[in-house]
């Protein structure tokens, strides 16, 4: 059950990533609630693609992974997924850390953390997904 939670939560929260793409940096940079709005769809699609990926490794006893990235470097090695879509997942992964541990953004940085990825990732999260 908590398995299929997961694909519900990731089909919505891509749902929402896709909806928000219509927004432009500039506008992400100057509207804090649509930046964080975007930022939340995003740490939510990658993390249940995560919980996903760890569900899939406990049921089919794969080695069990230590990091979020170690997760689809692990189902690309079985063949579960592509090495391809294994390699942009654990990129994923590595901005879900960012996302979590520091998504504090001021217009002096520059660009918004994940921003350079928020317009066109949301497909490889999608691929994780059972084929309807």
């Amino acid at each position: 059950m908590r398995a299929l939670s997961h694909l519900t939560e990731l089909e919505e929260s891509l749902k929402d990533w896709e909806r928000y793409q219509r927004y432009s940096l500039e506008e992400l940079q100057k509207d804090r609630d649509k930046r964080n709005m975007v930022l939340h769809a995003m740490l939510i699609s990658i993390q249940a693609a995560i919980d996903i990926s760890s569900h899939l490794i406990s049921k089919n006893q794969l080695k069990w992974q230590t990091t979020h990235r170690e997760t689809f470097e692990l189902l690309g090695r079985a063949g579960m997924i592509s090495e391809e879509l294994a390699g942009e997942l654990s990129d994923l992964a590595g901005l879900r850390n960012v996302l979590v541990h520091s998504c504090s953004y001021s217009p002096e940085m520059g660009e918004p953390l994940g921003f350079d990825i928020y317009s066109y990732r949301s497909e490889r999260c999608d691929e994780i997904l059972p084929s309807s």
